[in-house]
């Protein structure tokens, strides 16, 4: 209350002395007219966004997350998603040409690269996707670069790429359209606004190119995209999602000194299409607590052909699950977040480097963070509990190479080993433009799924 009056004094004493100003300048024409300057107000972090958004990872965590927004996406230029990471500190795109066209990783990490979200809903097949993503229809991207992030998907070690869609809260359109060399097109369309307590969102895009004259390398992709959000009553919050690609991609013709297999050959992905799908339910009954239940569904199936062999191959892959957490404020300055995952992955098929072979696998998470404020400090600890039952799994690889294991009996009815990881961190806020964090986190890193070491063993998990 005392910073209140404060405040209040301070913008009367600068009307008063405004209003002195002005009837001097009346009556007195050669008097000069004196600028006062603005006066910044800096409030302490709002603690109650816990409460709001339960998906918040800890304040410790802040400054190993990096974010991408609209202007930024529209100064550089980007047209991908992949483009709009181009200048993440740390980050390295990896582009190779074959069926997962562009990786992206940070901090030097290599295989295997960061999890992906999409509106904060973790998913598990990705790797093929963030080349045709549209950054059009992109509001904001954050790069978590450590294995900290708890609350978000099952990252591990190589950190977690979310991805929010656009929103709008006030009418606006934008048409873009651009042409360039070989004979590249990039159109997009998209729009959306507010009617009081209910949101919504919508893009569509087309995006082609020849590519470089005789080297097998045309694609075209269109998308679309919706999201929207509906608050009723100020305590129920219903949002949803829908992102859709159509395409086709050749993939081009290795040069030497690849080996001769590769310079041989002509294949390409069409078509190319994928469905996402979310919806996440937000209740606060008071404002100390909240829960969230979020279900997403995926469907991911891209052709491969093989254009010498005339061979045609599906990829599909399909995903879905659950999300819940429930976030509660005992007192002011303690909030606590326990939460759930379940995640069932099928690609009947198999995928890349492993078609063939079925993968059927179910996975389970709990998760518990909480987080102590005493003045400017902040306290948090967060544990996470991952297990996942193969009801098939046949992925086996190593470093990304499968062709060995064409003929190695699939795992069927076994639960792999369950993994931990921890986090603790704290932070101090000066108020002043000035704050010093601390995070650490301990656990396991578990292997890829289906990695085998020289001696064809599955590696134990890695102690951290």
């Amino acid at each position: 209350m005392t910073n209140l009056k404060s405040i209040s004094l301070l913008f009367v004493l600068m009307a008063v002395v405004a209003s002195d100003l002005v009837a001097q300048e009346q009556t007195d024409q050669n008097s000069r007219l004196y600028k006062i300057d603005s006066v910044n107000i800096i409030a302490p972090r709002e603690p109650t966004i816990l409460v709001k958004e339960p998906y918040t990872e800890s304040y410790s965590l802040l400054p190993s997350i990096s974010t991408v927004n609209v202007p930024q996406i529209q100064k550089q230029g980007a047209v991908t998603l992949i483009d709009a990471m181009n200048y993440i500190p740390g980050g390295l795109t990896e582009t190779r040409g074959r069926q997962v066209k562009q990786f992206f990783s940070v901090r030097g990490q290599k295989y295997p690269y960061p999890d992906y979200a999409l509106n904060g809903i973790w998913q598990q097949e990705f790797e093929e996707l963030p080349y045709f993503i549209s950054a059009s229809d992109i509001e904001k991207i954050e790069i978590v670069r450590s294995s900290a992030a708890l609350l978000t998907g099952l990252s591990g070690i190589e950190g977690l790429i979310n991805i929010k869609t656009r929103e709008y809260n006030s009418p606006e359109a934008s048409l873009e359209l651009e042409y360039g060399s070989f004979n590249s097109l990039h159109s997009h369309l998209s729009g959306g606004s507010r009617i009081g307590s209910f949101a919504y969102a919508a893009g569509a895009g087309y995006d082609r190119t020849e590519g470089l004259e005789g080297m097998h390398s045309r694609e075209a992709m269109a998308t679309f995209y919706s999201r929207f959000s509906w608050d009723p009553s100020g305590k129920v919050n219903v949002l949803g999602s829908l992102y859709f690609l159509d395409g086709r991609r050749e993939l081009t013709i290795a040069q030497p000194p690849a080996d001769q297999k590769y310079l041989n050959m002509l294949q390409n992905f069409d078509p190319y299409w994928s469905l996402l799908s979310n919806v996440k339910l937000i209740y606060r009954p008071t404002a100390n607590v909240s829960s969230e239940l979020q279900v997403f569904y995926s469907y991911r199936n891209p052709k491969f052909n093989d254009e010498i062999t005339s061979l045609s191959t599906s990829e599909k892959d399909i995903e879905w699950g659950l999300n819940f957490m429930q976030s509660v404020s005992f007192i002011k300055s303690n909030t606590l977040r326990v939460g759930g995952l379940y995640d069932h992955w099928l690609a009947p098929n198999g995928k890349r480097f492993y078609t063939g072979k079925e993968c059927n696998t179910e996975t389970f998470s709990g998760v518990l963070v909480d987080e102590q404020r005493i003045g400017r400090v902040t306290l948090d600890a967060g544990l996470r509990l991952t297990k996942t039952f193969l009801i098939d799994y046949a992925a086996f690889n190593i470093q990304g190479e499968g062709g060995a294991f064409k003929n190695v009996t699939p795992v069927s009815d076994e639960w792999e080993p369950a993994l931990a990881q921890a986090s603790l961190g704290a932070s101090w806020n000066t108020g002043n433009s000035f704050s010093v964090n601390f995070n650490s986190a301990l656990g396991q890193v578990k292997p890829r799924e289906g990695t085998l070491d020289v001696n064809l063993n599955v590696p134990e998990n890695e102690q951290g």
